[in-house]
C-alpha cells in the first residue's frame, strides 16, 4: 500500500517539476538521493564521483522530467539514469588512468644485451632467489646461443613470461628465441 503511495507521490512530484517548481527537485532529491548515491559509490568507489554523479542525475531529472513516459515506475527511472551516469562517469575516469608502459619496459642495445642496469621491482626473498638463480647461469642450457640466454636471463630476473618475452625483444633476437 505505502509502495503504490510513493508511486503516486513520485509521479506528482514529476507533475510538479514539469511545471518549473524547485521544491518537487528538493523533494525528489530528498527521497531518492540516498539511492542515487550508493548506488554511483558502488560503481564509481570514489566519494567526489559519486557527489558529481548525484549532482548530474538531479541536474537531469530537471532537465529531462518531459521525457518520462510512465512505463516504469519514476524509482526505476531514476535509478536507470544513475547508473548509466555512474556508468559514464567510471569510463571517463579510465582514460585519465590509462598510463604509458614505454618508460617502465628495459632498453635494448644493437646487439639485443639489455641497456642500463638489471634492477628488478621484486623485493625480499623473492628477489634474493632470482638474483642467486641469475649468478648461477640462470637456468640457461649451454647448447643455446648467448642472445638467447641474455634472454632467458632477462625473463627469470623479470618473471615475464614466454610470449611476453618474445614481445618484448628486439627483432635481432627474436628469432632467436622461436627455436
Amino acid at each position: 500500500m505505502t509502495q503504490a503511495l510513493d508511486a503516486a507521490a513520485d509521479l506528482d512530484l514529476l507533475a510538479l517539476l514539469r511545471r518549473g517548481e524547485a521544491s518537487a527537485l528538493d523533494t525528489l532529491a530528498t527521497r531518492h538521493g540516498p539511492m542515487i548515491y550508493r548506488l554511483a559509490f558502488g560503481i564509481t568507489r570514489n566519494q567526489g564521483d559519486a557527489e558529481e554523479v548525484l549532482q548530474d542525475v538531479l541536474l537531469t531529472l530537471a532537465r529531462r522530467s518531459a521525457s518520462f513516459e510512465g512505463r516504469s515506475a519514476v524509482g526505476s527511472w531514476i535509478y536507470r539514469i544513475a547508473t548509466n551516469t555512474a556508468l559514464n562517469k567510471r569510463r571517463g575516469k579510465r582514460l585519465e588512468l590509462e598510463t604509458s608502459l614505454e618508460d617502465l619496459l628495459p632498453t635494448f642495445e644493437a646487439d639485443g644485451h639489455r641497456s642500463g642496469g638489471r634492477t628488478c621491482l621484486l623485493t625480499g626473498r623473492k628477489a634474493r632467489r632470482k638474483s642467486s638463480s641469475r649468478e648461477s647461469g640462470g637456468g640457461c642450457s649451454s647448447r643455446r646461443s648467448t642472445a638467447f640466454r641474455t634472454t632467458t636471463e632477462w625473463c627469470s630476473s623479470c618473471g615475464m613470461s614466454k610470449t611476453s618475452r618474445t614481445r618484448r625483444l628486439p627483432p635481432s633476437s627474436r628469432s632467436q628465441s622461436r627455436r
